[in-house]
């Protein structure tokens, strides 16, 4: 993760090695609960600019333009971003179709086999 939690301008220098240390050895798993745990205690400040550094280097991003087809571009996203961050743009993107817009892309999708 490239989070900053420590501010070297702000904490002991000794510090910033154990963090280093500590972020090498944690699991997955350890590293969400540490997450977890720094947001629950930090100052609604703090927990704010951790929750968007957390979530600036977890997502993949908007959608890259297009280099090869926009079709090989949206498998490729796909296969990077992680699941609710394709729901969240799935249901905007659905959002934003009207009724007649919906539909056709309904058909579209179901007659290239990509709707089951």
């Amino acid at each position: 993760m490239s989070i900053q939690l420590l501010n070297q301008t702000t904490e002991p220098a000794g510090l910033i090695p154990f963090a280093d240390k500590l972020e090498a050895k944690l699991s997955p798993m350890g590293a969400s609960n540490l997450l977890c745990v720094a947001i629950r205690t930090a100052p609604p400040e703090a927990a704010c600019t951790l929750m968007n550094g957390a979530l600036n280097d977890l997502s993949a991003g908007q959608p890259r333009a297009a280099l090869l087809s926009y079709a090989d571009e949206a498998r490729f996203w796909t296969n990077v971003a992680p699941l609710e961050e394709r729901k969240v743009y799935m249901a905007a993107i659905w959002q934003s179709l009207s009724t007649s817009e919906q539909s056709a892309f309904w058909n579209f999708a179901s007659q290239r086999g990509v709707a089951a």
